[in-house]
């Protein structure tokens, strides 16, 4: 026993030995990496990706890329050079690429980055390795473009859109570029004499992903910690406003079948962007319109839980993460902007107007304050929703951030009496992010609380999150006590709504999970193999009073092949705890009980490299005291750079109590891209569990710089009986990006 407990308090010794370690010795890549830009004499700097100005004849040259993935111990295999240089308007950058076979998915933007041959900036102007931009292009001139954090849970969502200028040129053995960046985009103090940046190149043909800083395995390749320094010789000149008005128009025809109905609209609204100082902006929406935003790709529901479908409505996209960036967002989450003008099915709620300040009020201090009123509609009274959100920086890359959150209700009082849960919602809640400076650890303690009419306990949960990667692994930890009284009317959680079948109501039921994750990465220096992952994870969740609620470990081997191709197999177990039955379609529901269940399921994807590639999925075992099957199939055909043909199923046969039911999901998706500029998208998705069959045609014609015509049309079917008319839908709409 002594022996065990003195090895324990090694390991721990050593993990924290480890952890002060990395945090205060990391070598500073603003030193071993710097570029300085080189001022334009040229009377005109045309972006042509030609390079034939007399600015890239002498702007200082990056050292050698690095490999960055699936290794980081060699140089790239096929090189990268970047030059960048200014004028009084724009940040210019240019690149030379080496290389063969430019694959480009696509002709859309912010779409295939990382599966296709491209090249990014990096940017983190205000140089403090907490937010930064991204300005990514494909050999075939596709931009793409984001902003990015250093949030745990943050990925890429492509949202953030601002015009800026590139274009390409493709040789034999080679591709150039030109980026364009103004400077009235960015956020910057002119007296800065450092900012950060780095270049990432995913090269498809190699299937590595090379960086100009030498950026370790552990870390994705944008990680704003990994940038080198741009070194002003002199000051960048001072940023001009940034003003944006953008007006729309939309209309259309609209039909009700079921009820016998028929609709036409013609509406009109407009955004507006006005930067107050170079890193503060303020963004205004008047009767906001998202017809022309893609449908939610449908989901198969197998469990008793809510499912998160991602925001996609572009207001609400931008700056999103000083909001959002909460505990853990697809889980748990004080604010999830899809309550704001969606019903709980997805339906729009008339939104009248919304006003956003977002941005840096000092060079620490990160805020972001939010208005939004919606029109009443059905049952449903007008509500207003307000969000302020704090992030002050401390330490060199650890941040505080605190929140407010209040939702209220236009009632009567009379309707308040009756219905006082409707009234308001409120939420405020504080969390600091420790990350130490090389990146390798952070801990996320977080307090959070909720106030509703009548409700004084049970109203708050508290979250701990800590994590720590080193080359080889990554461990992840994360504890949460949700109170059965925390309310959330912005906000998200998978499991904190509960509903009982058998009384045909729903309530809160409090919980506290515990989550455990370990990833163990091999990689082989020689042969097919890219990369073995080895990943296991355990989940115990328990009820207020401690009594069991369920708990699930599962276990997964993936293999990544050089070739781009992936395997994996996966093991689960569950041991659940049912205290109240659920639907699963009309005929088959699920019995409170005890139940304990395996299931097992192995995947193979191919090579997304040739035009014809497939993922195949096979799952089996238990299910709730019955026996499941999965099948999931995905096919996809590109023809470069036009076309793209793809089709998703989901095929569920479930055996429970004697009956057997046939669950199935077909998806297939068609994207015409005749030009950079014009595009049309085919989505048909066709449910049995939510017996419903849609449609969804959008042609997109962008005309000018950020400016559209949009052209969809819509059409919902009932699955049963089959192809039953419920509604359809032909609508336009067309905006004007203005810069005043």
């Amino acid at each position: 026993m002594k022996t065990a407990r003195s090895k324990t308090q090694f390991l721990l010794l050593y993990l924290c030995i480890s952890i002060l370690k990395n945090g205060y010795s990391q070598s500073d890549f603003h030193q071993k990496f710097r570029l300085i830009p080189q001022k334009s004499t040229d009377r005109y700097l045309q972006v042509d990706g030609k390079l034939n100005e007399k600015v890239w004849a002498t702007a200082p040259r990056t050292t050698p890329f690095w490999e960055s993935k699936p290794n980081d111990k060699d140089v790239a295999k096929t090189q990268t050079t970047v030059q960048v240089a200014y004028d009084a308007k724009y940040l210019y950058v240019a690149a030379k690429i080496e290389g063969s076979n430019f694959v480009s998915q696509t002709r859309k933007r912010d779409q295939g980055f990382w599966d296709s041959e491209s090249f990014a900036v990096i940017l983190d102007p205000m140089n403090q390795r907490s937010n930064g931009f991204f300005f990514g292009i494909s050999a075939n001139n596709v931009q793409s473009d984001d902003l990015l954090s250093s949030a745990l849970f943050r990925d890429m969502t492509f949202s953030w859109d601002n015009t800026w200028l590139s274009a390409t040129q493709v040789h034999a053995g080679f591709w150039t570029l030109e980026i364009a960046i103004p400077f009235r985009i960015l956020p910057y103090k002119s007296e800065k004499s450092e900012w950060g940046i780095n270049f990432v190149r995913p090269d498809f043909n190699n299937n590595e992903i090379t960086t100009w800083t030498n950026v370790p395995v552990n870390f994705w390749p944008i990680d704003l910690g990994q940038t080198g320094a741009l070194c002003w010789q002199e000051a960048p000149p001072k940023p001009s406003k940034n003003i944006a008005l953008i007006p729309y128009t939309t209309g259309g025809l609209s039909q009700e079948r079921e009820v016998s109905t028929q609709t036409t609209t013609l509406n009109a609204g407009f955004d507006a962007k006005y930067a107050l100082t170079p890193s503060l902006n303020l963004d205004l929406t008047v009767n906001p319109d998202f017809s022309q935003i893609e449908v939610d790709a449908q989901q198969t529901n197998l469990g008793r839980f809510s499912l998160y479908f991602p925001e996609k409505r572009t207001f609400f996209l931008e700056n999103a993460d000083i909001f959002a960036d909460y505990v853990i967002p697809q889980f748990m989450t004080p604010f999830f902007s899809r309550k704001i003008g969606l019903d709980d099915d997805g339906n729009p709620i008339p939104i009248q107007y919304g006003v956003r300040l977002s941005g840096n009020l000092t060079p620490t201090l990160r805020i972001g304050a939010m208005n939004m009123q919606t029109a009443s509609k059905g049952n449903l009274p007008q509500q207003n929703y307000s969000a302020i959100s704090l992030y002050q920086r401390l330490l060199k890359r650890s941040t505080l951030k605190t929140y407010f959150l209040n939702r209220t209700s236009h009632m009567s009082s009379e309707e308040k009496r009756l219905n006082p849960m409707l009234s308001y919602g409120r939420n405020a809640g504080i969390e600091f992010q420790y990350i130490n400076t090389a990146g390798t650890f952070s801990i996320y303690p977080s307090l959070h609380y909720s106030w509703k009419e009548g409700i004084t306990n049970e109203n708050w949960f508290y979250n701990i999150q800590a994590r720590y990667r080193e080359r080889n692994y990554q461990v992840f930890s994360d504890f949460i006590n949700v109170g059965t009284n925390y309310y959330a009317d912005m906000g998200f959680s998978t499991r904190l709504k509960t509903y009982d079948m058998e009384r045909d109501t729903s309530f809160q039921v409090g919980f506290k999970e515990w989550f455990k994750r370990l990833d163990y990465y091999i990689r082989p220096q020689k042969g097919k193999i890219n990369t073995i992952t080895l990943n296991g994870w355990d989940s115990q969740v328990w009820n207020p009073d401690y009594s069991k609620n369920e708990h699930i470990m599962e276990l997964t081997t993936e293999i990544g092949f050089k070739n781009r191709s992936h395997f994996y197999l996966k093991a689960n177990r569950s041991h659940i705890f049912l205290a109240y039955p659920f639907e699963l379609t009309d005929r088959l529901a699920v019995d409170k009980a005890t139940y304990v269940f395996n299931k097992l399921s192995v995947q193979y994807a191919s090579s997304n490299s040739k035009p014809l590639y497939f993922t195949l999925r096979l799952g089996m075992g238990g299910y709730y005291g019955g026996k499941i099957e999965t099948l999931k199939p995905s096919l996809t055909y590109r023809v470069q750079p036009w076309g793209n043909f793809s089709l998703n199923a989901e095929w569920n046969r479930i055996r429970l109590k004697g009956i057997q039911e046939h669950i199935l999901l077909v998806s297939p998706k068609v994207e015409i891209n005749f030009t950079n500029n014009l595009f049309w998208t085919t989505f048909v998705q066709y449910n049995t569990q939510a017996t419903n069959v849609n449609i969804n045609s959008r042609l997109q014609w962008r005309y000018k710089s950020m400016s559209d015509f949009f052209l969809v049309y819509t059409d919902n079917y009932a699955s049963d009986p089959f192809l039953k008319i419920k509604n359809r839908a032909l609508v336009f709409k067309l905006n004007y990006w203005l810069n005043l």
